[in-house]
């Protein structure tokens, strides 16, 4: 499966938020590039981050950027177009489109279910855990697909006759 082409510029910086992150580590790290920042989680291992697009867009695949030590988030999952997605529904039974396990050290690649994620407005990703340290890290994500082309009905005129 190609994975498309990397559109995480096309996330809507002003709609993307995570809950739990350390203020001095928060989640616009993760789009600098730079392995020596990261988002870090402040009060626990949990972290939950939202990333909203400005457009539709079908989803092929997520990068993960991860530490090789213990703050390596452990069981993640994804779900979509899920709004205010608080701790209690992540812990809950609220079933998520998709989940994955990282290993410390061990960048990752997370090849999307298409039929599933066809039609993405936003991704929210739940670290549930990690592997043994009192915060979670990650220092980077790119996120891989295709925009949809759309029409925006306010640029249609009607016509005259």
């Amino acid at each position: 499966m190609s994975k498309g082409e990397n559109i995480t510029h096309l996330l809507s910086k002003s709609s993307c938020y995570c809950l739990n992150e350390d203020p001095r580590s928060g989640h616009a790290h993760l789009f600098y590039g730079d392995n020596t920042l990261a988002l870090k989680s402040d009060a626990d291992e949990q972290l939950i981050l939202h990333l909203a697009f400005g457009q539709t867009c079908a989803l092929k695949s997520i990068f993960l950027g991860v530490p090789d030590d213990e703050s390596c988030p452990d069981t993640v999952k994804f779900f979509l177009n899920q709004t205010n997605i608080g701790f209690g529904d992540a812990n809950s039974d609220m079933k998520p489109i998709q989940s994955a396990q990282l290993i410390p050290g061990k960048d990752i690649t997370i090849d999307l279910l298409p039929a599933k994620w066809n039609r993405t407005d936003s991704i929210t990703i739940f670290v549930q855990n990690n592997h043994g340290s009192p915060i979670s890290s990650l220092h980077s994500i790119r996120i891989y697909g295709i925009a949809i082309m759309s029409t925006n009905v306010a640029d249609i005129k009607s016509g005259s006759g």
